[in-house]
């Protein structure tokens, strides 16, 4: 960690500098959630390419976390509407089309985390680290926001890990 960062307070804690890829600057927290979609603790992180978190990013994190429950369900929403519209563009399976036609609330994925990006202020994500679909597996499936609206999907399955 790089003590030289300072911790930034928010209405629901405090954003501490932890490791980051190269060149950036990486904080995170972690809040337990309890709503419809999602019980536990979810992570919640600001990557940044200075050393400071603007308080544009600071105010729409804060906005989000405060309506988790919204944002998890637009979320899931979106990555359900564009998976069922184009299962072959992401290599949905056979097998895997019956989780199509879950609802929201029992759509298959789970451990939800949220990443802002520091002076992109109308662009964030949301990470869900475990699905039922091969494209899942292993990192999740993600879905960029751009301000309050679902934008599009990341398919993460051919991304890197990174130390």
């Amino acid at each position: 960690m790089d003590t030289k960062l300072k911790s930034y307070d928010t209405k629901f804690g405090k954003f501490i500098p932890d490791n980051s890829p190269d060149g950036l600057f990486f904080w995170e927290l972690q809040i337990s959630v309890e709503c419809a979609i999602f019980s536990g603790v979810v992570p919640v992180s600001v990557l940044s390419a200075v050393e400071e978190i603007s308080d544009n990013t600071l105010k729409l994190a804060e906005k989000i976390v405060a309506n988790m429950n919204e944002y998890l369900e637009k979320g899931i929403y979106f990555i359900a509407k564009t998976l069922k519209e184009n299962p072959g563009l992401y290599y949905i399976k056979e097998t895997e089309l019956t989780y199509l036609s879950y609802d929201v609330k029992t759509f298959p994925l789970d451990l939800p985390e949220l990443t802002f990006y520091n002076n992109k202020d109308d662009e964030w994500l949301i990470r869900f680290a475990e699905g039922k679909f091969d494209i899942c597996d292993p990192f999740g499936i993600s879905v960029v926001f751009k301000s309050l609206k679902p934008h599009e999907i990341m398919n993460l399955e051919n991304s890197t890990e990174f130390d």
